[in-house]
């Protein structure tokens, strides 16, 4: 492989049912998302070569996989490759957040490099074996200037400070753990998740935090709320008994966290020490924390924190948006989540 820097253009496809893009091309980031051909039929047989190398049967539409089309500027041949791969997972992740519904989203990894410099094409392989041609290729960058997640996806990540950065670490541990079985593995990246959105020094204690992300504010956080909303928070049925519930099990699981980590416990052995209703209370309620934890720092980035610590200073200029109604989440969404019998 070269050495040398040159301009790149990419395009992987991508798998995503369930869900139709209002238009097309779509932007998001860096990323133009289309169905369309590629603009050469050159192009177009390393595409579908590549597919086939992974062993991806090409459907019919409506199936079409996605075609996630970008420039690299000023790169060389071994960098491309990965960062080709970093910024598709990075924007899928991001992506979640985007789409109103759940949808089951598949990164191919099939796809092919355009050098701009010489015009070669560089063909993705399994084995990373590299097959060349010749084409001429004229596109844009592609940019989307209206959602904040494109303005993170295409600016300097310090142009959002230590918060931006923290939540696209929270997204990755999150979509990291939606694709584990193992239910250890799962509690302890989505406690990740949490914990890059929380924690400002080794050994603070999170679970206030925790619990006023979803809408148990306690101590500093619910005398930050307004006079009306501690009142009528205060009023919801069974509100202190599941708090003091959630509480427990966030204390309980934060003190095994260093264990799981060093010694590699499982979801099997979490049942060694913690009964089977334990457990699934501590899904439940995992489960309810990490979007609502990653919903408030993206209104605490929209109102232009930069910091961990702002968002907490903040906290209850977001909880309490518009969008946001904390009182009817904590009662017909968290408390009800907890109460059910599923």
């Amino acid at each position: 492989m070269s050495i040398h820097k040159h301009d790149f253009f990419y395009c992987g496809l991508v798998d995503i049912r369930g869900y139709q893009f209002p238009s097309e091309p779509y932007f998001l980031g860096q990323f133009e998302i289309t169905r369309s051909n590629e603009f050469f039929p050159s192009c177009e047989e390393a595409l579908q070569k590549s597919a086939t190398l992974f062993n991806y049967k090409w459907p019919h539409d409506p199936y079409q996989p996605l075609r996630f089309r970008t420039h690299f500027y000023n790169i060389d041949e071994i960098e491309i490759v990965r960062s080709a791969q970093l910024f598709l997972k990075e924007t899928i992740n991001l992506l979640r957040f985007e789409l109103s519904i759940p949808v089951e989203i598949t990164i191919l990894n099939a796809g092919y490099y355009l050098n701009l410099t010489n015009q070669k094409i560089i063909i993705i392989t399994p084995p990373e074996v590299f097959s060349w041609g010749c084409v001429v290729s004229i596109d844009s960058f592609a940019t989307h200037p209206h959602t904040l997640l494109n303005r993170m996806l295409t600016s300097d990540p310090k142009n959002y400070g230590e918060l931006g950065m923290a939540f696209i670490r929270s997204a990755h541990w999150s979509n990291l753990a939606n694709e584990v079985d193992d239910e250890g593995e799962k509690l302890l990246m989505s406690w990740i998740a949490c914990e890059c959105l929380t924690r400002t020094n080794e050994n603070e204690v999170i679970t206030d935090k925790l619990l006023a992300a979803l809408g148990f504010a306690r101590s500093i956080y619910f005398q930050q709320l307004p006079k009306s909303y501690q009142e009528k928070i205060n009023l919801i049925e069974n509100k202190k008994i599941w708090e003091e519930i959630v509480k427990k099990r966030l204390d309980d699981y934060r003190l095994k966290r260093n264990r799981i980590v060093h010694s590699g416990f499982r979801a099997l052995d979490l049942s060694l020490e913690n009964n089977i209703n334990e457990i699934i209370m501590l899904v439940k309620i995992i489960k309810l924390l990490v979007p609502r934890l990653q919903r408030l720092a993206l209104s605490a980035l929209e109102f232009g924190q930069k910091t961990i610590d702002e968002l907490w200073a903040n906290y209850s200029m977001y909880i309490t948006k518009g969008d946001v109604d904390i009182l009817n989440d904590l009662k017909g969404n968290v408390i009800y989540t907890l109460s059910s019998e599923n």
